[in-house]
């Protein structure tokens, strides 16, 4: 009987430690997963950042070759809205139906620095001359924009700020309807500025890059003053630095609140 009872005393099941991770293991694992996420979103928002900015440069860089191949077809050294392009000598026939029934309003609409209707059609309505080689040959960008509403307060002098004024309706402006929606800074009531991909459909878009503002237009040729000019990541025209062709400097970064693109330097 000894014996059997020591024999089961010896097979009862003997209990080891059990191996694992303590609390406090798993804080400092949490914890650092934590830091990598957040190094890697940080990394990603540059990226992010820095794509968009390459894209907004490439963007103006092909607007910029749209314009000088107007300036260079049409023989008179005029950009759009300029010489025989000024918009008070258009004929009110050539202007498209979004911009007015009335001449005043055409002119306003024609006048107004996001406005580059002039790439997509003719304004003169005279064509290209085939002996000549002189004339309108575009269109000179493929228009993949939607309309604009946007204040009439921005000059073509390069004063004021297109989220105020009166309403300038179905600007044929430039942007790219493909881009992520935004949803901050919806302007109504006194403050416009809002993408439309049909007459009827009123959608906003994100601002970085878009829309595109000519400048120097309110002279009768072309100057070294003729420039694109593209609102930052604020989504705002910051107007003009201490040059005409700088953009203006965040005071706190000195970083560039624009991007500004001249045409003939």
């Amino acid at each position: 009987m000894r014996c059997l009872l020591f024999f089961l005393r010896d097979k009862k099941p003997r209990f080891k430690p059990q191996s694992g991770f303590t609390l406090l293991e798993l804080l400092v694992v949490i914890t650092v997963l934590g830091l990598i996420a957040g190094a890697a979103v940080l990394g990603l928002n540059g990226v992010t950042d820095q794509s968009r900015a390459d894209a907004t440069n490439f963007e103006m860089a092909e607007l910029r070759k749209a314009l000088l191949q107007f300036r260079r077809d049409s023989g008179s050294r005029n950009f759009p809205k300029q010489g025989v392009y000024n918009c008070t000598t258009i004929p009110t026939a050539n202007f498209p139906a979004e911009a007015g029934a009335t001449n005043a309003e055409q002119i306003v609409w024609c006048q107004h620095p996001a406005n580059f209707w002039m790439l997509f059609q003719d304004p003169l309505a005279n064509g290209w001359n085939a002996d000549t080689k002189r004339g309108w040959n575009g269109p000179y960008i493929q228009r993949k924009s939607g309309y604009l509403d946007i204040g009439d307060d921005l000059t073509p002098d390069a004063s004021g700020s297109p989220i105020t004024g009166v309403p300038i309706t179905k600007v044929w402006g430039i942007a790219d309807p493909n881009i992520k929606p935004f949803v901050t800074e919806i302007l109504d009531g006194d403050e416009h500025l809002a993408w439309r991909t049909t007459t009827t459909q009123a959608q906003p878009y994100e601002k970085y890059g878009r829309p595109y503002l000519l400048f120097g237009m309110d002279t009768s040729t072309a100057t070294g003053d003729d420039r694109l000019v593209s609102m930052g990541d604020n989504g705002k025209y910051d107007g003009v630095g201490s040059e005409v062709c700088v953009p203006p400097l965040d005071p706190d970064t000195s970083e560039a609140l624009d991007t500004v693109l001249c045409l003939l330097r």
